[in-house]
């Protein structure tokens, strides 16, 4: 699942908040941007043969 990676992105915007000056477009940019980072990086480590499955 490409999925895996959100509530680690989701908690981190909730600790963030107090703290970063975030506008609207950033949380979902943040969301699509650790979305394709995750889906890419786990088809390269399948194609370089460090993992079993391509998600």
């Amino acid at each position: 699942m490409p999925f895996d990676q959100l509530d680690f992105v989701a908690g981190a915007l909730v600790l963030a908040w107090p703290f970063a000056a975030l506008h609207a477009v950033d949380v979902p940019a943040i969301a699509l941007i650790s979305l394709l980072g995750d889906l890419a990086v786990n088809r390269l480590a399948f194609r370089l043969g460090l993992r079993d499955t391509p998600w």
